[in-house]
């Protein structure tokens, strides 16, 4: 008796799950026939993801669906940026129902109309820590530290990027890297790729004599490609520079800038390649120039944290006297990315 009354326990356990699975399962259809279920958890305008219970999370390319259909209440965003609220129904290939169970309501659209499911919050923002040291001993004593701050947000034509970064290094108690930089960047988007920007730049290097260097100044950019994936921008602008300097003389002038920043997942989840390089050239002497530029690869630790292997390369065509026209620093660190969406 006690061993049929479990079976049935457990049979009715099964068709339970069973029936949840189904209550709550959405499912897309391709345009060659094939259909995937699951939980749609968002679309964009490059792909669906869905996800399964037997392959996790899928990425589906946005072009090859032909339907959406929900089971339960999502947010649809439609290419006129107004949402509607509701399950999806698939009336026909490239055409969605969208019905509100509470209002009774229910208004057709074609696939193409629709801008996004589930979309992000109306401000977008990402950032990442990060830290990093060194020590030895032996013939030679040294420790040193390093870390960076990076904090972004978006919000429809509006972007702003704040960066800050600093290196100390010590050797037989003796001081022998100390420089710190910040800058702050506002881009304005003409359209969906052009944009304009407003940026301020502050630096200190004790070593390359630069007690205060700061720019400011505006100019033009353009968003090749920005995905979660690949991320391409390049820019172009104007900038007042002043340089305030411990031993040689002080100096202001007007610059030439322009910027390429570059992010890559090349293996997805698993390897990231990012560069972000600067450049100033003086306008009436274009032998006189600088530029900054940090790169490298961030591989996944555990839930949000990267091990960070970067390569800075920092060059001065015409260095302060006494000084060495280029820094190179290799910078291992740990990572910590937060992001909203």
């Amino acid at each position: 008796m006690l061993m049929k009354t479990l079976r049935m326990l457990l049979l009715a356990g099964i068709v339970m799950a069973g029936f949840s699975v189904w209550v709550w399962a959405g499912e897309i259809r391709l345009e060659n026939g094939d259909r995937l279920t699951g939980e749609i958890v968002k679309m964009d305008a490059e792909v669906i993801i869905i996800k399964t219970v037997y392959a996790g999370k899928l990425a589906v390319k946005r072009d090859q669906v032909v339907c959406v259909k929900t089971t339960k209440e999502h947010a649809f965003m439609l290419q006129s940026k107004k949402v509607l609220a509701g399950r999806a129904e698939c009336s026909s290939d490239g055409l969605l129902e969208i019905v509100n169970d509470q209002t009774q309501m229910s208004e057709t659209l074609a696939l193409v109309d629709l801008k996004a499911i589930n979309p992000p919050p109306g401000v977008l923002w990402k950032g990442n820590v990060v830290a990093g040291g060194s020590v030895s001993s032996g013939n030679t004593d040294s420790r040193g530290v390093n870390g960076s701050v990076m904090l972004q947000f978006r919000a429809d034509r509006h972007r702003g990027t704040m960066r800050a970064k600093g290196n100390y290094n010590e050797t037989s108690d003796i001081i022998d890297v100390q420089n710190a930089s910040g800058s702050l960047k506002y881009d304005y988007f003409l359209t969906k790729k052009l944009f304009t920007y407003g940026q301020g730049l502050v630096e200190h290097d004790k070593f390359q004599d630069l007690d205060l260097r700061y720019t400011v100044g505006p100019g033009l950019g353009y968003q090749f490609i920005e995905s979660s994936s690949l991320s391409l921008f390049a820019e172009a602008g104007i900038s007042y520079v002043n340089e305030n300097r411990a031993v040689s003389q002080n100096q202001d002038y007007t610059s030439g800038r322009w910027s390429v920043g570059f992010d890559w997942q090349m293996i997805p989840d698993r390897l990231k390649f990012f560069h972000l390089h600067e450049g100033y050239i003086r306008m009436e002497d274009p032998d006189d120039f600088f530029l900054r530029s940090q790169q490298g690869f961030r591989l996944p630790l555990v839930q949000s944290f990267y091990a960070t292997f970067e390569f800075d390369f920092d060059y001065n065509h015409r260095p302060a006297p006494g000084t060495k026209n280029n820094d190179r620093r290799y910078i291992f660190g740990l990572t910590y990315e937060f992001e909203n969406y």
